[in-house]
C-alpha cells in the first residue's frame, strides 16, 4: 500500500519499505524499518552484477574450511546448479543473486571471494544468526591422494 512517493507498507504490517531514488530515477537502495521498533532501518543495496554463467558456477566447486567454527563446506555442481553441504546437514541449492553472491533458505547468503588473480579463494556466509563467517578454499586433492580434512 503506497503511503507517499517511494514509501510503502504491506497490508496491516508495521514494516515500512522506502525506495531511495538515485540519479535517473533508479531505486538503488531499499530501507526497511518496523514502525513499532526503536531499531534502525535495514538497508538493502540493489545488485547490479550479472548472473553467473554455467562455467563461472562450475569454478566455485570445491571445499572451503572455516577455522573459526572448524567446519568444512563442500560446493558441488548438480544438474547445472551449485549445491552446498556441510557436516550433519543435507545439501542445499545455492540460487544465484548476481555476480559471486548466492542465496539459500537453509544457508542465507553465500558470497564467494576472489584473490587479486581472479581465482575463487573463499566464501563468506551471512544468516540471521551468523554474520560474515569466512571459509578459505582448500587446495583440490591431487589424483590418488585422500584429503586430510
Amino acid at each position: 500500500m503506497p503511503l507517499e512517493p517511494g514509501l510503502f507498507r504491506s497490508g496491516e504490517s508495521t514494516e515500512e519499505w522506502r525506495f531511495a531514488a538515485q540519479a535517473a530515477r533508479t531505486p538503488r537502495e531499499l530501507h526497511t524499518r518496523d514502525t513499532q521498533s526503536a531499531l534502525p532501518a535495514r538497508v538493502f543495496t540493489r545488485v547490479d552484477a550479472r548472473m553467473p554463467t554455467a562455467s563461472a558456477m562450475e569454478a566455485l566447486a570445491g571445499q572451503y574450511h572455516s577455522d573459526e567454527v572448524d567446519m568444512t563446506f563442500t560446493v558441488r555442481m548438480e544438474d547445472g546448479r551449485p549445491r552446498m553441504r556441510w557436516q550433519r546437514q543435507k545439501s542445499t541449492v545455492l540460487e544465484p543473486a548476481g555476480g559471486d553472491r548466492f542465496v539459500s533458505d537453509e544457508v542465507g547468503t553465500v558470497t564467494f571471494t576472489r584473490a587479486k588473480s581472479g581465482q575463487v579463494d573463499g566464501l563468506i556466509i551471512s544468516t540471521t544468526r551468523v554474520r560474515r563467517l569466512r571459509a578459505e578454499r582448500l587446495p583440490a586433492p591431487r589424483a590418488g591422494k585422500v584429503q586430510g580434512r
